[in-house]
């Protein structure tokens, strides 16, 4: 999945994201949609609307939440998974 990076180094934000050439963004955003997609399948959690939130936290504040990339290197050190 990640054969064809051109850049060695994972993206660090979402502004880092915007910069990559077309080709890695195409292999980073496959490698979030897989993550997000074996999240979704799990029956752990629920995707809410705003409104929902604001009626379920009665003034709590939700836990905020970060994606980190990162690479996965084959024997030969070649980029093997771009990961979320």
């Amino acid at each position: 999945m990640a054969h064809g990076l051109q850049s060695p180094l994972a993206p660090t934000s979402l502004k880092n994201h915007s910069k990559l050439t077309a080709n890695d963004k195409q292999i980073w955003d496959a490698g979030y949609d897989e993550e997000f997609d074996g999240l979704v399948s799990l029956p752990t959690w629920d995707i809410v609307t705003e409104d929902e939130y604001q009626k379920l936290c009665n003034g709590a504040k939700a836990l905020p939440a970060m994606a980190i990339a990162t690479i996965k290197f084959d024997e030969f050190n070649r980029p093997k998974r771009a990961k979320y």
